[in-house]
């Protein structure tokens, strides 16, 4: 997987610096391709890399929302929405770039779906700009005090999923573990609120080991972590760099409880290491509420509108509410810009005001002058100063390969 996907990032990297790559959603990518009047807003993600695993499931997402949003005869008297997505490559370079292309050539109002090295790459340049960067994926602690002024995430903080995997460990009796963290910002991030409140709470960190991705083999550093015996392991690394782990722990005899982050919590992981390696294994993720009436509603539509499941907790419900909420605020604002979504999306997300779950609605209520205020279909996202959102939580753990919820925890498990 991993020699196909640097190929794939080679290509591609170098048809953005010349014209952007393909696209996956019918846009050619390569200028400003809405048709007169509509309202273009970029899809910035990486469609081969790392990310790839993750990004068809959000493309759909965001264009379950462009057409809700057209269904409903669009916004500022009948502007539709046009999406124009380009491929990142999964990689910073290839998401300042496409930032340019979108702002420079597509004229584009947001960008929707940066991950968190490119959220934190792309800051300053927002403002500058006037187009928001907004991001399903970005979890770093290091956005928690500085977004919020073109920059805005629905993805949850590593800060508070760190807090609830300490809480849920110590609460089930594990207080000694092991931890094997990547060598890059997203990793060592979800690792450091986590470690700090496991250890607040009384927990023991045996030995924590950090590791390079691309590296041939990781025999030494599971036998630093073997030295320590612990019972659990907790890995938090990109999903290209699992497998090898993975399996090389199964070949050295290594039969640890494991715990990973979400970026390795898709079904491809599973697949790549197969279902008796990946059996019992852990991790706990942002996830939605099923009882939530958006959610039922985004579920259906997404199995009627692609014939799939969308994956629960893989940020999809997330990229969905950033259009529908971005959309709203352009309306509220009266003009289609992406000062406009920076200056309403509080305003049409937060409370106070009349609750609505759909587009649809929050569309009648806004024309009628009154107030709203959105509860998305991945739950209520009331923006902060900042940027954040608070999120529920679900254990999910992988029996008979797939993975499967255990438990649930609402956004206020940690009050």
């Amino acid at each position: 997987m991993k020699k196909v996907s640097m190929a794939a990032i080679s290509i591609c990297t170098a048809l953005t610096v010349m014209t952007g790559c393909a696209s996956s959603t019918g846009s050619s990518g390569t200028s400003g391709s809405s048709s007169d009047g509509d309202i273009s807003v970029g899809f910035l993600s990486g469609l081969t890399g790392w990310l790839g695993a993750f990004t068809k499931e959000n493309i759909n997402s965001i264009l379950l929302a462009k057409d809700e949003i057209n269904a409903a005869g669009g916004i500022l008297d009948g502007k539709k929405i046009n999406i124009i997505d380009v491929d990142t490559a999964s990689t910073v370079e290839g998401s300042i770039k496409g930032y340019q292309k979108l702002v420079n050539a597509d004229k584009a109002v947001a960008a929707i779906g940066p991950e968190t090295e490119s959220m934190l790459a792309l800051l300053k340049e927002a403002p500058k700009s006037k187009v928001p960067i907004m991001s399903a994926f970005a979890g770093s602690t290091e956005l928690d005090e500085i977004g919020g002024n073109f920059a805005f995430r629905t993805a949850a903080s590593d800060s508070t999923i760190g807090e609830v995997r300490a809480k849920v460990l110590i609460e089930s009796g594990i207080k000694e573990i092991a931890v094997m963290v990547g060598n890059y910002e997203g990793a060592q991030s979800d690792v450091e609120r986590f470690r700090e409140t496991y250890e607040s709470l009384g927990g023991k960190i045996l030995a924590e080991v950090t590791f390079n991705t691309g590296q041939n083999t990781y025999n030494g550093e599971l036998k630093k972590i073997a030295d320590v015996n612990p019972k659990l392991v907790y890995y938090s690394g990109a999903i290209d760099t699992a497998p090898t782990i993975f399996k090389s722990a199964k070949q050295r005899g290594y039969n640890w409880e494991w715990y990973v982050t979400p970026d390795v919590a898709v079904q491809e992981f599973i697949d790549v290491i197969g279902k008796d390696i990946a059996e019992g294994i852990k991790t706990i993720i942002p996830m939605e509420d099923e009882n939530n009436e958006g959610f039922k509603r985004f579920n259906k539509d997404y199995q009627a509108k692609f014939n799939a499941k969308p994956s629960g907790g893989y940020y999809n419900a997330n990229t969905y509410d950033l259009l529908i909420a971005s959309a709203l605020a352009m309306e509220a604002a009266g003009e289609a810009s992406g000062s406009a979504i920076n200056e309403k999306i509080r305003e049409v997300t937060n409370p106070p005001g009349k609750v609505v779950t759909t587009f649809e609605e929050g569309l009648k209520e806004l024309r009628a002058g009154n107030d709203i205020d959105y509860q998305g279909a991945s739950g209520p996202i009331d923006f902060d100063q900042h940027g954040n959102v608070l999120s529920s939580y679900a254990l999910m753990e992988v029996k008979d390969g797939e993975w499967k919820q255990n438990e649930f925890f609402t956004a206020d498990f940690l009050e």
